[in-house]
């Protein structure tokens, strides 16, 4: 007689752990469409990127991680590749309507010192528009100069894309003489058919008279 009795009393607790959910069939599907709906704002605005971020130690901008603004910044560029496009048009002319301009809006604001650290990290990246975006703005802290990010743009020299290339050379001119470790790399390349002209102008910021020293390009 006994045995019968602890199952009951078995059951009873394994009842009693779910009493806080609603009786209500339509409230427990209410709150399932509601966790659903959460789920998807949370992966349409990249918030799974923050979590997987937040789990690999990476540097943070306003408190979100490397990879949270990785996911924004080539969703930025999605956008503005197919604005052209009459889906992506339609799209855009409705979200204008609520005040959102996912092809326009910076991910990461332009001169921002604080973000030094994320942009060093995403110089890096293995995604070349993201690679370049970040050079972009590490050559746009004329206000907040850092020297930590003059050697990430110099390593970005021997990149394969020729986009990341080109960007790393433009961003040299803006930090001048600060950046004479790029010196010997600006020489390699002076000659060039494709970068020399760029490699030159950066050389010109940064040494006036080495530059002199280089023979004219063909």
């Amino acid at each position: 007689m006994k045995a019968p009795n602890k199952m009951a009393e078995t059951a009873t607790q394994q009842t009693s752990k779910w009493r806080w959910l609603p009786k209500s069939t339509a409230v427990r599907m209410s709150l399932v469409f509601l966790f659903l709906l959460l789920l998807f704002i949370g992966f349409l605005f990249d918030l799974h990127y923050a979590v997987i971020g937040c789990c690999k130690g990476q540097p943070c901008y306003h408190g979100l991680p490397a990879d949270y603004w990785r996911a924004r910044i080539q969703s930025m560029r999605r956008w503005s590749a197919h604005s052209n496009e009459w889906p992506t048009r339609m799209a855009l002319i409705l979200l204008d309507k609520l005040n959102i301009h996912p092809s326009v809006d910076n991910p990461i604001q332009v001169g921002d010192g604080s973000a030094v650290l994320l942009l060093i990290f995403l110089a890096h990246d293995s995604d070349p528009q993201v690679r370049i975006y970040a050079i972009e703005l590490l050559a746009s802290l004329n206000n907040h100069p850092d020297d930590r990010a003059i050697a990430p743009i110099i390593e970005d020299l021997g990149a394969q894309d020729m986009g990341v290339r080109l960007a790393a050379l433009t961003a040299l001119q803006a930090y001048g003489p600060k950046a004479r470790a790029a010196i010997p790399k600006l020489i390699a390349l002076s000659d060039d058919l494709t970068l020399g002209r760029w490699a030159r102008q950066a050389l010109e910021q940064i040494d006036p008279e080495e530059a002199k020293k280089l023979r004219p390009l063909k």
